[in-house]
């Protein structure tokens, strides 16, 4: 790892500590010199390091840039993704993930953007990614399940998502199946799975999740057509950093993954009543895309899979597996 990084993963892990230029030399195995040219380097990146004469350096709590070095001091000991990779911007980490995954990448190979310029959603939507203001990142896993199981992943990583946002800040995540997380009303994350599947086996060869949150405002703001839907986690331009956050969200996707591997039953079970007891659809009505001959029903359940499970006006029963749900919004008129 270069001078640079090391030197940033270990004022990352000392955030708002003065650090001397000797006591990171030496924790480094590096000269003090190589230690400066590292901080000027940063700093020019964008770094916000206070330096003092004779006392040290300091990376200030309000630092937002990600990065891989600001990432790892947060990694739980027993989480081993492959690879972060972290880019100033990206047409979309999914896609990059994708070909990655072709190009035979590992399980756990991480790739983050500071903004999207082609962020994708669901059914062809595009997904708002200004800089500096969300954590996009995709992940890379190669699970042993079959491709019917594959919904089951994204129930799970809306799961993962949600506790990794709870684990960090003051509130309350609900899930609106499949793929979308809502705070107080307004969707503050979207999940956006896609897998290769080998026709012989069945088998799913590998899965990309891809998962955007809107973590605080950016200075254009949402479009027009969002400010009703879309919220952000904080108002405020500091508050909760974004380095923490990607980690959280790597540590439980990543345990999430390998139980779901290691003991599947259990697991999905454990998965679906998360998911159930985290859901702002059951018992409301929806409405519906994707499934013809059925526009607005009822949500009653989700099962074992993860497929949505509706009661139309008649009181019969759909699986939906596909598709997309709306609600009414929270003032009642219209939907999202």
């Amino acid at each position: 790892m270069a001078t640079k990084n090391l030197v940033l993963e270990r004022l990352e892990k000392e955030r708002g500590s003065l650090l001397s230029g000797n006591e990171l030399a030496k924790a480094l195995g590096v000269s003090r010199n190589a230690v400066w040219k590292a901080i000027k380097e940063l700093q020019k990146e964008g770094y916000r390091i206070d330096s003092q004469t004779n006392g040290g350096y300091r990376l200030r709590e309000d630092n937002d840039i990600l990065s891989a070095a600001g990432i790892a001091p947060y990694l739980r000991a027993d989480i081993e993704p492959a690879n972060i990779q972290v880019f100033p911007s990206l047409n979309s980490t999914n896609d990059l993930a994708k070909e990655k995954a072709l190009a035979g990448a590992a399980a756990g190979t991480v790739i983050i953007a500071e903004e999207q310029t082609k962020g994708k959603g669901r059914m062809g939507r595009s997904y708002y990614s200004p800089a500096g203001a969300g954590v996009y990142l995709s992940m890379i896993l190669r699970p042993k399940l079959a491709g019917s199981q594959a919904l089951l992943l994204t129930t799970g990583v809306a799961v993962a998502a949600a506790q990794a946002i709870e684990e960090l800040w003051d509130c309350q995540v609900k899930i609106k199946w499949v793929n979308d997380l809502y705070v107080e009303g307004k969707k503050i994350a979207g999940i956006l799975t896609e897998a290769a599947t080998n026709w012989e086996t069945g088998i799913v060869d590998y899965v990309v999740l891809g998962v955007g949150i809107n973590v605080k405002s950016s200075r254009e703001g949402f479009p027009l057509e969002l400010v009703h839907k879309a919220g952000v986690l904080c108002q405020e331009t500091s508050g909760l950093l974004r380095n923490p956050l990607a980690a959280a969200l790597i540590n439980h996707i990543w345990q999430m993954a390998r139980d779901l591997e290691e003991q599947p039953e259990l697991t999905a079970s454990g998965l679906i009543s998360e998911a159930c007891r985290r859901s702002c659809v059951l018992g409301k009505q929806v409405l519906i895309e994707g499934y013809e001959g059925l526009e607005q029903a009822k949500a009653v359940d989700i099962n074992e899979l993860g497929f949505l499970i509706v009661e139309d006006q008649q009181g019969r029963r759909h699986v939906l597996n596909t598709g997309e749900i709306s609600l009414r919004n929270q003032e009642g008129q219209g939907w999202q």
